[in-house]
């Protein structure tokens, strides 16, 4: 049997008339939404059997008990919502006899028919209207989330019998009767008439009968357009859930079967305006046309059908016999169910509306879902998520006030920790991950709007500025520089560029570098750092983090490697070729097309330019074509390279943090928790202040197994006012923060 609706929502209800409990499930129901509980109670006293003189003598308190998704405040966590009703006043033996002499008006034959001797039809089983009573509790919570948007549902009994009552105002629209109905012991407009069809309905049971009626039932303010044409229209939507109500024999919108006595004139609704907004004189059409809402109260009615257990004698058969007979129904039944219906339209016109305004998502005609409906559902949940984020972003702003009132640092990770755990524990098992990912995020935005909040007053951050203050612009012509390797070398290509006049010391080893910074020998040294086509050179991102140095300068240098040798030499009569690693995979290609050549690497291109002028015979350096005048070496092949567009980036840098005019790239080096989401915690901030990322690299760390360092480049200048608070968060909250300096790239 399937008991679900909805298409955004999903509503399923479980249980039988005279089962220990029954219940409900509902998903899809919005999160975060605090249950008014009396509220819910109230209207289930409403539908509860035994709450008026004119029902069942069977009483149940029908109070519903949450067993998911609605956390110990009683607010809605977004998972699916379980909620129980335990039946504690049933008489199964009454119901017996129906095995063999099924009720004419009931389900008791249908259902024997169709599932057999063994289907459960005690109190009607799954066939009664017991079962409105968890559909109720789903109804009751979009009731009050409708009433919190705005959107009122209210109902009344219209008729019993012959018995009329006065009908809603469906132009005015007039919600404020729907409260002073709800307390009435018949829920009518017009008390006169309620107690004519209390009479009426006395007088039915007297002579063991019953009556049905009209259930009449407004909504205000809802929105013009909602819904969709044809098979998916708010008509469509509301009746179908009315159907859902066991005694509902037909609804009607507006006029109703009324339209068929009227001519167009009569039932067309005239548009009128005051200037602002568009209403209609009538509303024959009962709030919709073309399937849509237009702006108008929705107006229906349900025609309920009279009890159909009923203590006078009716025609019915034996099945077992296979002949007529007749049968007289004792028990505990409503002569009219009309009064405990109307909570019942109440709560189910209230799922029908919320399932739509969740935007509905229809499928196309291959089954895939309709795109256009899933974005604007999407749209709309990021509006709310846009406002909500923008309001605890607010928040946070409070909160960084008062940390800086009483001197709090702005990371509170015992907080944080419980709070992940918290939202984690609100989401459905299948999304919790997720959330925890999401808000990890949240909070990490957080603490950098509190950083920009609080401003930037530490040591480091005072250093840049001091260093932006003091250093003198332009780079100063003539300097003292560091190069590893000998003349000739495109490190020493590198100083050239980047210095008019620069003092060239070179060094064997790029750590002999560092150390001559470091004893003052020179106030400069340039390095070779990555290249576009062999990669990183990974020897000088493990000193950086092991010297305390700042770069100053960076310049990306074409490299046109040439194939030098001594002079006599022929290509063909070679048998090695040596050069820098970097240098040889840069033209591996080239060097896989000699026969037969051993490769040895060097310390450096101009040190191979070297070797191979003192070599004997069959040896050629890979070096720049100005090693060849340096050192007598023919040319034997020009442009060598694999690639020709081959650059090798270079770093200049220095003892003491300059920062220069011009400044618009930062380096840093960070060391991380070893825990998931560490690094993209640190991306996400980037993100968030419009941070270009230009490179990411990562070293070992040799005293940990499996861990990293991780390099950033950043394209964020000196002037940018988020570097401060970037830099002061981050060197707060890594585990290990060098900050390597702002400075200008050369082409």
């Amino acid at each position: 049997m399937k008991n679900t609706y909805g298409q955004n929502l999903s509503l399923s209800v479980f249980g039988g008339s005279h089962d220990p409990e029954i219940g409900m499930t509902l998903s899809g129901f919005p999160a975060g939404f605090e249950i008014d509980m009396p509220r819910l109670h109230a209207l289930m006293a409403r539908r509860a059997p035994g709450s008026t003189p004119l029902g069942t003598p069977r009483r149940e308190a029908d109070l519903p008990i949450f067993t998911e998704g609605v956390d110990e405040t009683g607010t809605t966590t977004g998972g699916t919502i379980r909620a129980i009703i335990k039946n504690q006043n049933t008489r199964s033996s009454d119901y017996s006899f129906i095995y063999d002499t099924p009720r004419p008006g009931h389900a008791d034959f249908v259902a024997l028919q169709k599932y057999g001797p063994d289907v459960d039809l005690r109190g009607g089983g799954r066939f009664s209207g017991r079962l409105t009573a968890p559909l109720t509790i789903a109804g009751g919570l979009a009731l009050q989330y409708l009433a919190a948007r705005g959107i009122r549902v209210g109902a009344h009994i219209a008729q019993i019998g012959e018995i009329k009552d006065t009908p809603f105002d469906g132009v005015a629209g007039d919600s404020t009767l729907f409260d002073t109905i709800a307390t009435r012991a018949l829920p009518v407009i017009d008390e006169e008439k309620g107690e004519a069809m209390a009479q009426a309905v006395l007088t039915a049971k007297r002579a063991g009968d019953s009556l049905g009626g009209i259930v009449e039932c407004m909504i205000t303010g809802l929105e013009i357009g909602l819904g969709e044409h044809m098979f998916d229209g708010v008509e469509g939507r509301i009746a179908s859930m009315m159907y859902a109500i066991p005694a509902v024999k037909g609804v009607a919108f507006g006029a109703g079967f009324g339209v068929a006595e009227m001519t167009g004139s009569q039932n067309n609704d005239a548009f009128l305006t005051d200037g602002k907004r568009i209403t209609t004189r009538t509303n024959h059409a009962g709030g919709i046309l073309g399937g849509m809402t237009n702006g108008m109260p929705v107006l229906f009615t349900v025609a309920v059908k009279p009890t159909p257990s009923i203590a006078k004698e009716q025609q019915t058969v034996s099945l077992s016999r296979m002949e007529n007979t007749t049968l007289s129904i004792g028990g505990r039944h409503d002569p009219c169910i009309l009064p405990r219906v109307v909570p019942v339209v109440e709560a189910a016109a209230a799922l029908a509306v919320l399932d739509l305004l969740l935007d509905e998502q229809p499928t196309a005609k291959n089954g895939t879902p309709d795109l256009a409906a899933s974005r604007r559902k999407i749209d709309r949940i990021d509006r709310e998520l846009v406002a909500l984020f923008s309001a605890r972003m607010g928040v946070s702003a409070d909160v960084a006030a008062y940390k800086r009132q009483i001197g709090m640092p702005v990371t509170d990770a015992k907080r944080e920790a419980a709070l992940l755990d918290r939202v984690a524990a609100l989401s459905p098992a299948e999304t919790a991950d997720y959330t925890r990912t999401l808000y990890t995020n949240i909070m990490s935005l957080s603490r950098a709007y509190q950083h920009t909040a609080l401003g930037s007053d530490t040591p480091l951050t005072r250093a840049i500025t001091n260093a932006i203050a003091k250093t003198s612009s332009p780079l100063p012509d003539s300097a003292t520089v560091a190069c590893q390797g000998v003349a000739g070398s495109y490190a020493s290509h590198a100083a050239q560029r980047i210095f008019a006049k620069p003092a060239i010391t070179y060094y064997g080893q790029f750590a002999d570098v560092f150390e001559a910074i470091e004893r003052g020998e020179c106030r400069y040294g340039v390095l070779p750092i990555e290249n576009s086509t062999a990669g990183s050179v990974t020897e000088i991102y493990d000193l950086l983090a092991k010297h305390r140095f700042f770069v100053v300068r960076a310049l990306c240098l074409d490299v046109d490697h040439a194939l030098l040798a001594k002079r006599g030499e022929k290509i063909e009569d070679l048998t090695e070729i040596v050069s820098h690693p970097q240098a040889l995979a840069q033209c591996a290609d080239f060097i896989a097309g000699l026969d037969n050549v051993k490769v040895t690497p060097t310390a450096n291109t101009a040190n191979a330019a070297q070797y191979a002028a003192s070599a004997t015979h069959g040896v050629a350096a890979i070096a720049s074509p100005d090693c060849a005048a340096l050192y007598g070496l023919d040319t034997l092949a020009l442009h060598v390279s694999d690639q020709k567009n081959n650059q090798t980036r270079f770093i200049c840098i220095t003892k003491d943090l300059e920062i220069y005019e011009g400044a618009d790239k930062t380096s840093i080096i960070l060391t991380l928790p070893h825990k998931a989401g560490a690094l993209s915690r640190v991306l996400v901030r980037f993100d968030a202040l419009g941070i270009n990322l230009t490179k990411l690299e990562s070293r070992p760390i040799r005293e940990r197994n499996f861990e990293f360092r991780f390099y950033f480049d950043l394209a964020c200048p000196a002037t940018d006012k988020c570097l401060l608070p970037l830099l002061s968060e981050l060197a707060g909250e890594c585990e290990e923060f060098r900050y390597l300096g702002t400075y200008a790239e050369m082409e």
